[in-house]
């Protein structure tokens, strides 16, 4: 994938064209890392691209930027339309985390930002001495459920999206459209949850 979209950008004579597979090298880049064969040349790509001007330019440093990140693994869903209007505008997902006293926080969430990374943002923020037992639920209409440490919260919500297609394919075909027109609406109150994990 990363060698056909730098083909494709070599001397592409589409202005548009071009910017377009910034967009989408921005998408793969904090979803998954260039093998250690193709890295230097990778590294090497972007280096020589520096001199493009406009929002080629941006896109080709937030490359840059995110390239040497060490990720655990790699991220398991596509981009949620959320994340690609973020990356359109180089910027992080703003997510509103839930408290069980009803106060909520937000933080700004990066793509490469698991569940852990969060917990610690989060912790930073309230001003709380240890994270030990605290983790991060995903809450919604039909189910509340921990989410591991390692997993990506982008992929969490990539995830809720996909659920909600699902849902809205679903009135399509069935024949008591009211009712499940309720649960797709219900399907897009999905939260997130910082609470003690109890065993």
């Amino acid at each position: 994938i990363f060698v056909q979209i730098m083909r494709e950008i070599t001397k592409n004579p589409s202005g548009d064209q071009v910017e377009r597979l910034w967009l989408l090298m921005c998408l793969i880049v904090v979803a998954f890392n260039p093998s250690k064969a193709l890295f230097k040349y990778f590294v090497s790509f972007l280096q020589g691209s520096v001199e493009t001007e406009g929002r080629v330019l941006q896109y080709v440093q937030w490359c840059l930027d995110n390239s040497t990140r060490n990720q655990v693994e790699t991220r398991r869903l596509p981009p949620s339309s959320v994340e690609i209007a973020a990356m359109k505008r180089l910027g992080t997902i703003v997510c509103r985390f839930f408290f069980l006293d009803g106060r909520t926080k937000a933080i700004d969430v990066h793509p490469c930002d698991t569940a852990q990374n969060s917990v610690a943002k989060l912790a930073e923020k309230i001003g709380l001495q240890s994270i030990e037992g605290w983790a991060l639920y995903e809450s919604g209409p039909t189910r509340e459920a921990h989410i591991p440490g390692h997993h990506y919260l982008y992929d969490v919500i990539s995830s809720w999206e996909i659920e909600q297609l699902a849902d809205k394919t679903t009135v399509k075909n069935s024949p008591a459209k009211a009712l499940v027109k309720k649960i797709a609406a219900a399907s897009s109150d999905n939260r997130f949850i910082f609470k003690k994990r109890l065993f």
